[in-house]
């Protein structure tokens, strides 16, 4: 086997690199852009590189100083599949940012046209009301949740359950988020629709677990990282599930006596 010779200084500053990640090759970027990848995880030592012009090997036998410091312990390097942890993720901002959205709409809705928003809000009380309503509050999401992941790669439940949504180290953008959001609704969630959702479910759990990555993310070469387990990590998911059971049984109880 021919030895790769590492990469230092300026003859490592100067070049633009290719990597593969999820066998799909991307760049060139620099190596200040190689450091963010790596710091978010979404490469690693082992991940393969090359120099443009050069022959592939992996990131530690070509770039070593790049990879030699300790990771700091909050890096967000777990990059396995964790489909619970980001169904209630999800499910905890439809109904925590939700909330929040449809308080925002029916105060400014009454305040400005209350005879207009009663007639709105009244179909939620009426005939298969619930069924609206879940499928109002996922559409209603989809560009609260653009906006979060596109400008940040996060949101709140994504935040305490350890899930970001990045490309090349950074966050994806707007755009893209929007598209993935859409994705994401008719694929993953089946618009809402509850018995319908639950096949969607089951069918991007196994995408998931079988390839890693969901339909939506692998067509976008998107990188989903998560916080490593650890104490943290599990103090944070406990917080995250009873705060699922307590704003669902709080929003129940609203539903109850409205």
């Amino acid at each position: 086997m021919r030895m790769v010779p590492p990469f230092s200084g300026e003859a490592c500053v100067d070049r633009r690199w290719f990597y593969r990640a999820a066998d799909v090759v991307a760049g060139p970027v620099s190596v200040a852009e190689l450091r963010e990848l790596l710091q978010s995880g979404a490469v690693s030592s082992e991940t393969s590189v090359r120099p443009e012009g050069g022959e592939w090997a992996t990131l530690a036998q070509m770039i070593p100083d790049l990879v030699a410091p300790s990771a700091p312990a909050d890096v967000w390097t777990d990059r396995k599949p964790h489909p619970w942890r980001r169904y209630f993720a999800r499910l905890l901002d439809n109904l925590l940012v939700g909330s929040v959205l449809w308080l925002s709409i029916g105060t400014i809705g009454y305040a400005v046209a209350p005879d207009a928003a009663a007639e709105v809000f009244g179909l939620f009380s009426g005939p298969g009301g619930k069924l609206l309503d879940a499928v109002a509050t996922v559409a209603l999401m989809i560009p609260a949740h653009a906006l979060m992941i596109g400008l940040t790669g996060s949101s709140p439940g994504k935040w305490i359950f350890g899930v970001r949504v990045l490309r090349q180290g950074k966050a994806i953008g707007v755009p893209a988020a929007f598209a993935r959001e859409l994705s994401v609704w008719g694929r993953g969630m089946g618009l809402g629709v509850p018995l319908v959702s639950l096949f969607t479910l089951v069918s991007s759990y196994t995408h998931l677990t079988e390839n890693g990555a969901t339909p939506w993310d692998q067509g976008q070469r998107n990188a989903v990282v998560h916080r490593p387990e650890g104490g943290v990590q599990t103090a944070l998911t406990l917080i995250g599930v009873a705060a699922v059971v307590v704003v669902a049984v709080l929003v129940q109880l609203n539903a109850a006596l409205t």
